[in-house]
């Protein structure tokens, strides 16, 4: 599961505004490989969307379940949001 924690205005080549959500995943536990000490992490990334900023601001907070990762090298991510 991934939390959205902000969002980002962007402006495309056409000069029209559209919004990314940051998510943020749960705390890991890594094992560092040059001194083998354990510390703990937490994944970012983006995600980009079709909603305003309205609607962004209003899905700070969510927890959003990852269904399906369609390839681990795009950021497309089917997700179905969990109601709190």
């Amino acid at each position: 599961m991934v939390t959205i924690t902000n969002f980002k205005v962007h402006k495309n080549k056409e000069g029209n505004q559209f919004c990314s959500l940051i998510l943020s995943g749960d705390v890991e536990l890594v094992k560092s490989k040059e001194t083998g000490k354990f510390y703990v992490t937490v994944r970012k990334t983006s995600i980009t969307s079709t909603f305003d900023e309205v609607v962004c601001k209003q899905m700070i907070g969510k927890i959003l379940r990852v269904l399906n990762l369609i390839n681990s090298y795009s950021s497309s991510v089917i997700c179905k949001l969990r109601v709190r």
